[in-house]
């Protein structure tokens, strides 16, 4: 598996796996890390809308405002 260092999540991941504790946005961010192989870089939308953390992922929700939102 090829990491990206810059990807979100991966010091998340590797604080959960010490056995730190994390914040909901940080265990937000380390799964969604750990589902996209270290390619998790919040400029592209997750392409799973069935993952109950879906809705959750901040590119969806900001695309889903531009859409709600009345055109200039």
């Amino acid at each position: 598996m090829e990491v990206r260092k810059s990807a979100a999540g991966r010091k998340e991941l590797e604080k959960h796996l010490k056995g730190k504790r994390l914040t909901r946005g940080q265990a937000l961010r380390a799964k969604c890390y750990e589902c996209e192989n270290g390619y998790m870089d919040g400029k592209m939308p997750c392409n799973i809308p069935d993952c109950p953390l879906y809705p959750y992922n901040a590119y969806v929700i900001s695309a889903q405002k531009r859409k709600e939102s009345p055109g200039v």
